[in-house]
């Protein structure tokens, strides 16, 4: 039947395009060559083109992991919610490893996005651990980003309020978040464009960032 020959001619199209694309990616930066390799071979269907990786729910514990291990620097915007279980193995061994990354000489920076108040007395304790392994920490209100020119924009197409520019900015790692702000899973991509307009909300934020010692009712 023509349809069925149809069908079997597009399922050999989109393997092939994630066959090429799974190649494309290794031509790229090392550290993302090496993440390429391991999710891409996994399973294909992962590959979301030449430049964009996708990780599943499952696996982005480990995938985070490896890139703030062997990152030089991390600049991260952050909005998700007790990311991997309340004071569970996943918060504890984040911090073990961001402590080893900043032993190496590495520079982590992080603005935590809060929707009030309420947020900044959950996450306080949060924010101060991470100065205490020497994390630069700042805050800032979804509501102030929101008033900034085009970041809201922006945030759009990124696709997240949660993600980090990695290694001089030149590369992106995204959380995606459910209407909860937990945790669904995340995207690894070297695109330009969305490297350029993370770059833009990430420098709104930290500029515009509170340090942890002022609260939200003293702005």
């Amino acid at each position: 039947r023509i349809e069925d020959i149809s069908q079997s001619l597009l399922t050999y199209e989109r393997r092939f395009s994630q066959v090429n694309a799974f190649f494309c990616l290794l031509k790229k930066s090392e550290r993302f060559q090496q993440l390429s390799l391991k999710y891409g071979l996994q399973q294909l269907n992962k590959i979301i083109d030449e430049k964009t990786i996708y990780i599943e729910k499952a696996e982005t514990l480990e995938a985070w992991l490896e890139c703030i291990l062997a990152s030089k620097d991390w600049y991260a915007l952050n909005y998700a919610v007790d990311a991997w279980g309340k004071g569970g193995y996943g918060n504890k061994i984040s911090y073990d490893y961001q402590a080893a990354r900043m032993r190496a000489q590495g520079d982590i920076r992080r603005v935590f996005v809060l929707d009030g108040r309420e947020d900044y007395e959950q996450l306080k304790r949060t924010m101060a651990k991470q100065q205490e392994i020497d994390v630069k920490v700042k805050w800032i209100l979804r509501s102030e980003l929101d008033q900034i020119s085009d970041v809201t924009d922006c945030v759009k197409a990124i696709g997240s309020w949660d993600f980090s520019l990695v290694d001089n900015q030149s590369w992106l790692f995204k959380f995606h978040l459910d209407e909860n702000k937990q945790i669904q899973g995340c995207t690894i991509t070297t695109r330009p464009d969305l490297v350029k307009v993370a770059n833009d909300v990430y420098k709104e934020a930290w500029v515009s960032g509170h340090k942890l010692d002022t609260s939200p009712q003293q702005q």
